[in-house]
C-alpha cells in the first residue's frame, strides 16, 4: 500500500515538473513577440 502511494505521488510530481518545463519553454521562447506571449497566457490560463 505505501509503495503504491509513493509511486503515484512520484508520477504526479514528474508530471508537474514536465508541465512546468513546457510552460517555461512556451513563455521564454517567444520573447521577441509580446503579442504571442499575451495570447498564449490567455489561452493557457
Amino acid at each position: 500500500m505505501l509503495l503504491e502511494l509513493n509511486c503515484k505521488i512520484n508520477e504526479q510530481e514528474n508530471r508537474s515538473e514536465t508541465s512546468f518545463e513546457v510552460q517555461n519553454i512556451t513563455y521564454t521562447s517567444p520573447t521577441g513577440d509580446g503579442a504571442n506571449v499575451s495570447d498564449g497566457s490567455k489561452i493557457e490560463s
